[in-house]
C-alpha cells in the first residue's frame, strides 16, 4: 500500500516535531487513509519492501485478533481491553460469525506457515 509521504521521512518528523505540530499536520499527513493505523502498515510496508534485498517476505495483516479457540486454552485473550472482553458472551452466542475475526493461534499458524519456503517465489 503506497502512501503519499515518504516512510523516512514521517519517521524523522516524529523523531524531531513535537507532539502538537504533529497534530497540526497529522491530517495532511493521513492524506486518503481513512485513519493513522492504515497510513502506518503502508508505511511499514514500504520500509520492508525497500530492505528486503532479494528476501523471500510475508506481511500478516489480520483485522482484528481475538480470543484463542484452543490453545493454551479456550477463550484465552492477554488483556481485558478491546474487543474480545467487552464482547465475549456475545460472540459466543452466535452460532456463524462472518467478520473478520482470528482467534490468536490461527494467527500463530499463519506466521509459523509464512516462514516455509513458497513454491513460486515472487519478487513484488
Amino acid at each position: 500500500m503506497n502512501t503519499e509521504v515518504k516512510p523516512y521521512t514521517v519517521v524523522d518528523m516524529c523523531e524531531n516535531l513535537d507532539d502538537e505540530t504533529i497534530g497540526i499536520i497529522e491530517k495532511r499527513l493521513i492524506g486518503k487513509h481513512p485513519n493513522t493505523y492504515t497510513l502506518t502498515k503502508g508505511l511499514a510496508e514500504q520500509i520492508v519492501m525497500c530492505k528486503e534485498s532479494g528476501l523471500l517476505i510475508a506481511i500478516v495483516r489480520p483485522s482484528i485478533v481475538c480470543a484463542a479457540y484452543q490453545e493454551p486454552f479456550l477463550g484465552w485473550i492477554d488483556n481485558t481491553n478491546g474487543f474480545t472482553f467487552r464482547t465475549n458472551k456475545f460472540i459466543h452466542a452466535i452460532i456463524v460469525v462472518t467478520l473478520h475475526f482470528l482467534p490468536a493461534f490461527i494467527v500463530d499458524l499463519i506466521l509459523r506457515v509464512q516462514g516455509c519456503k513458497p513454491m513460486y517465489p515472487k519478487k513484488l
